[in-house]
């Protein structure tokens, strides 16, 4: 997956760089799916998340908490 979307990664290339590009191309896929499956159902709620200005909708949250959810489990400290 990551030679599709960022070609062969250079020789001597940094194992945590590539392992982080991953990580990063992980979370981006759940949160896709996600944003994907919840524009399906229709018009979603909006609502504040950390303040009054700070709107987004039960979708955004949502795919927010996914891509939280991915980078924890693989980068738990």
């Amino acid at each position: 997956m990551l030679e599709d979307v960022f070609g062969e990664p250079p020789r001597g290339a940094e194992p945590l760089v590539v392992e982080l590009a991953l990580k990063a191309l992980a979370a981006a896929s759940v949160a896709a799916a996600g944003l994907d499956r919840g524009m399906a159902t229709g018009q979603p709620d909006v609502e504040t998340k950390s303040s009054a200005t700070d709107m987004g909708s039960s979708v955004d949250i949502a795919a927010e908490a996914a891509v939280a959810q991915v980078l924890s489990e693989h980068r738990p400290d």
